[in-house]
């Protein structure tokens, strides 16, 4: 059974409306396994969803790893859930358990009130004008003409993206440079001049001339986390690069992940060379450090203190963002935090060393901080959460 089925299925079962057959395969395994099915009731929808999520990550990780040790849970998890989750997936696995803790109630409960931060997206123009965005708006068109929303309205009315709120088409003098930036707690789409597809993460910004030269190098500067869906033209790569990497494609559906100590680009479809860079006079020196790497898709290239090394990639987990989900696998607290952050706006403090717990599972985008408490409360980290600000103790 698939993640989605586990959870419709459970789902189903609470609010009664299972088919007999459904009931029956439920009630039996309940029926072998005492007090499951209390325990699991008394969860909430959330709670229910990220052990459902979390299991299904790992028990499926176990599987496919033929002949070796079955993988233990890095949080150790009611038997009961595990049990549940291991037989509706189909799957035997050992049980694990979870020493009780109690939750603290109104840590959560202020919690549950912070949800994603929602500032505007904003699109810097070429003469220097920033104009916000409308986030009711799935995206914006950009051309060398004018600018609109995905729906065909107006950005701005009369005004074109090139130098002084207008350029002439095919006038390479009036080209200046846009940027796309999101805030934490916002992503965006866009389309650029040449019709290249772009989904910009939170906390992330992108940099292109409003018009592309008819000749040589289409150069776009990221910032953060973005996913390409780049439109093919031979004569003209497509270059993205930021302070220390630069990846040239001809047409491809990659994704680049700048956001912690390593650069990680992840190739869907096509083919890509990443080339680690080194600042030697500021932004504007940027050199070739050593031969790059072509990437194959399913590959990925993650890149640490100028040396690049190629991995066979996660693709679910590199593009989850795209699809509304958080999805940490193995994750480390810094990881999960980090991204916590920079989508609910809070500042993170570590008053003593790190603790070195790991987080494997998925949460929606849509939910609030209080889920991400409640994985911190299941595991041993201790932290205290005043307004946006949380420290770990």
């Amino acid at each position: 059974m698939t993640r989605k089925s586990i959870s419709e299925l459970l789902t189903r079962y609470y609010n009664h409306q299972c088919t007999p057959e459904e009931e029956a395969r439920v009630n039996e395994w309940f029926a072998e396994h005492g007090s499951a099915e209390t325990s699991f009731e008394r969860m909430d929808a959330e709670a229910q969803q990220i052990w459902v999520n979390a299991l299904f990550t790992d028990i499926t990780a176990a599987n496919a790893a033929k002949g070796q040790k079955p993988l233990v849970l890095k949080k150790r998890l009611w038997p009961r859930i595990a049990a549940a989750a291991a037989i509706l997936i189909g799957i035997g696995i050992g049980l694990y358990t979870l020493g009780h803790q109690s939750e603290k109630d109104r840590v959560i409960s202020y919690a549950n009130t912070i949800r994603p931060a929602k500032q505007a997206t904003t699109l810097k123009l070429a003469d220097g004008k920033v104009i916000s965005l409308d986030a009711a708006k799935a995206g914006i068109v950009i051309n060398i003409a004018a600018l609109t929303y995905s729906d065909g309205t107006a950005v701005a009315p009369d005004l074109a993206p090139g130098k002084s709120g207008g350029t002439n088409a095919g006038d390479d003098t009036q080209i200046g440079n846009l940027t796309v930036s999101t805030p934490v707690g916002r992503q965006y789409q866009l389309v650029m001049p040449d019709g290249t597809k772009v989904w910009l993460n939170a906390a992330s910004s992108l940099s292109f001339p409003s018009s592309f030269p008819a000749k040589g190098q289409r150069i776009v500067k990221l910032s953060g986390e973005a996913y390409f869906e780049v439109a093919k033209d031979k004569s003209r790569p497509f270059i993205v690069q930021n302070n220390t990497q630069k990846v040239e494609v001809l047409g491809t559906h990659f994704n680049i992940n700048s956001n912690y100590t390593a650069i990680r680009t992840t190739l869907l479809e096509g083919s890509v060379m990443v080339y680690p860079l080194s600042s030697v006079n500021g932004a504007d020196g940027l050199q070739l450090t050593e031969t790059g790497v072509l990437l194959k898709p399913g590959e990925q290239a993650v890149q640490k203190s100028g040396r690049i090394e190629v991995l066979s990639a996660d693709m679910d987990q590199a593009i989850a963002w795209k699809e509304g989900w958080f999805y940490f696998k193995s994750a480390s607290l810094p990881e999960v935090l980090n991204e916590a952050a920079k989508w609910y706006d809070l500042k993170i403090t570590y008053e003593s060393s790190i603790p070195a717990d790991r987080f494997t599972g998925k949460v929606s985008r849509t939910a609030s901080l209080g889920m991400f408490i409640k994985v911190l409360q299941l595991s041993d980290v201790k932290f205290k959460l005043e307004g946006r600000k949380m420290t770990i103790d």
